[in-house]
């Protein structure tokens, strides 16, 4: 792999609070929280207007709930993506399921970028649940040109 497509994570998966994303809400007593996880960013691929585009995964669970959203910040030196991915409900899901989110985003150029997550659950979809959300969940990584 030559330097214009080496994009290296200086950390993972750690634990940070977050300006910007939506505050906790209401969470069942005794009941896990949902936790999300950020995946390692791929190899870039060009865009269709030459740019070099990079995907990663987030992975939202949550053991006795159904994730119902996703919120994902990208940050860079001058640069911001946001995005909420809400998740379907319907009365016959079950709850302990995976959310799988793929990501794609053109980063436009070299530098420091953190993404942030927290994902948002409910305890049923059959009637309102008791709803919950992840601790924010941060990795750092590096694109090199």
């Amino acid at each position: 792999m030559n330097k214009q497509t080496k994009a290296r994570f200086l950390a993972g998966g750690v634990l940070v609070g977050v300006i910007g994303l939506a505050p906790l809400p209401a969470m069942a007593e005794g009941s896990p929280l949902p936790k999300v996880r950020i995946s390692h960013l791929s190899k870039p691929t060009i865009g269709p207007e030459g740019q070099r585009v990079y995907t990663f995964g987030v992975i939202a669970r949550d053991p006795d709930g159904i994730i119902t959203g996703v919120n994902v910040e990208i940050v860079g030196d001058g640069f911001f993506d946001g995005r909420a991915v809400m998740g379907t409900c319907a009365p016959d899901m079950e709850p302990g399921g995976r959310f799988d989110l793929p990501i794609s985003v053109s980063l436009p150029a070299a530098g420091k970028y953190r993404v942030n997550a927290r994902a948002t659950s409910i305890s049923s979809c059959d009637e309102l649940g008791v709803q919950q959300s992840s601790r924010p969940t941060a990795r750092r990584f590096v694109v090199r040109s």
